[in-house]
């Protein structure tokens, strides 16, 4: 079985502003339209620029990435993804293509609930069927949302909730290729 490295943080109000690598990735986060989306995409890459060097032992600045039509970002030596929540950021890192994403488990499940039609999917289990949803479709990272929920899910999605600044996170990794997540709290 393959190993995803996976890695989560709180947000810092404390981070210092650095340049990020990629210069477009920078831009990126420079534009971003207001300060708490900025802070998220920001701390998001430095935890990747982490994930990169501790799970696969690469140094971003020698990576080339490129981002998709849809907003992806890849990398030409490995896969990644990324997703925050609140005051939450995950990244999962491999030598395949991975998807992630996480969700509050505070978060009002009431939409979801609707949207799955189903009675058995509440509160919890409605947020876990929503980040194996959503790291599906980041996974696949093409198409759009909406079209992709009829399409079947990834082979192996793994869920597991997390604590992070006192609130608790459904965190889903997907994969077409099953897999062992090693899940790392980490403190930047």
């Amino acid at each position: 079985m393959e190993e995803v490295k996976v890695y989560y943080s709180e947000v810092s109000n404390n981070l210092e502003f650095s340049t990020l690598y990629p210069p477009e990735r920078d831009i990126e986060v420079k534009n971003a339209g207001c300060e708490k989306a900025k802070r998220e995409k920001f701390f998001s890459w430095k935890l990747l620029e982490y994930a990169l060097k501790d799970g696969l032992g690469l140094d971003i600045s020698k990576l080339e990435f490129k981002k998709t039509e849809n907003g992806k970002w890849s990398c030409d030596r490995c896969h990644f993804s990324i997703t925050h929540s609140k005051s939450a950021v995950a990244v999962a890192v491999s030598n395949f293509p991975v998807g992630i994403d996480m969700e509050e488990v505070e978060r009002n499940t009431t939409q979801l609930e609707k949207l799955f039609k189903n009675d058995k999917l509440k509160g919890v289990n409605a947020l876990v069927k929503w980040t194996e949803w959503e790291s599906s479709y980041k996974l696949k990272g093409e198409g759009s949302f909406n079209e992709f929920k009829e399409k079947p899910l990834a082979n192996f999605v793994k869920s597991d909730t997390i604590s992070v600044g006192g609130a608790n996170y459904v965190l889903t990794v997907a994969s077409d290729v099953d897999f062992t997540p090693t899940i790392k709290k980490i403190k930047l």
